[in-house]
């Protein structure tokens, strides 16, 4: 990733902008906690419900779903963006 923070930027003035309640996960997290692992993703977990507002803005961006993903441990609606700052 090119330039997590303007990445970051990017896609919580999104989440804001609609009022979406998100939390910061994998290795951003990690980061913050004083990791010292590079960022190679940033991930955001939000309600189910909330995909639908935040997908007009994201949309070109979208590699991957919105979409299931089910086995014997997780029940995930996952949606994968590639946006390069």
């Amino acid at each position: 990733m090119k330039n997590p923070e303007k990445t970051f930027g990017w896609i919580v003035g999104i989440l804001k902008k609609y009022g979406v309640s998100f939390v910061i996960t994998g290795g951003l997290a990690a980061k913050s906690y004083g990791s010292t692992r590079p960022i190679n993703d940033i991930d955001i977990d939000i309600h189910d419900q909330d995909f639908d507002l935040i997908l007009p803005d994201v949309k070109p961006y979208v590699t991957f779903g919105p979409a299931r993903y089910l086995d014997e441990r997780w029940d995930l609606l996952l949606m994968n963006l590639k946006y390069e700052c």
